[in-house]
């Protein structure tokens, strides 16, 4: 069932972007990370610009703003430039193996490989360089479809921390761009 799901969801990329539907998982107007509470001060904040293949992480408040990242979506992956979109490349995200599989790279398409993020049977594993070693962290769906546990090293590692999803299933990130985006807000 996963496996349908997963391709459906890379498969249709394209119209999903179209429709709305990668956008809609965050908050229309971005992401705010706050110090504290909800009414600390925000310290950063993505912003998806109006080409809707972009989204920019900015210093302190919306759009006014400092440009720290710029993150450029395409249907085999993701390029980080540091400022704005004409920054230096800084890391490259493809989708291998019909978006099972995510390699992260050092610049541009033919970096070297840093880490590999492989989709599983119940989860997402993080290995370091080409992806043939033990896992760094595995994201792992629990059973009741409502969490996300990371786990330090595989499956039965020590978890680190339990992400809740309230009114969003966690199957979501097996969307690969959705699960980037997630990546780049847990980091």
């Amino acid at each position: 069932m996963r496996r349908t799901q997963r391709s459906d969801l890379y498969g249709c990329w394209r119209n999903r972007r179209a429709a709305g539907l990668v956008r809609e998982v965050f908050d229309k107007g971005g992401i705010f990370e706050r110090s504290g509470d909800w009414h600390g001060g925000i310290l950063r904040t993505f912003v998806y610009e109006e080409d809707g293949d972009t989204m920019t992480e900015r210093e302190g408040f919306e759009k006014g703003g400092d440009v720290l990242r710029t993150f450029r979506f395409d249907p085999t992956g993701m390029v980080e430039t540091e400022g704005r979109s004409y920054g230096k490349i800084k890391r490259t995200y493809s989708f291998e193996d019909g978006g099972r599989t995510i390699l992260e790279r050092d610049g541009g398409r033919y970096g070297r490989v840093v880490r590999v993020f492989q989709y599983e049977k119940r989860g997402i594993s993080e290995i370091e360089g080409r992806g043939h070693g033990e896992p760094v962290r595995t994201f792992v769906f629990e059973k009741d479809g409502k969490a996300m546990t990371e786990r330090e090293g595989g499956w039965f590692g020590a978890a680190k921390r339990t992400f809740i999803f309230e009114g969003v299933n966690p199957d979501m990130l097996e969307n690969p761009e959705i699960f980037l985006q997630f990546m780049l807000l847990i980091s």
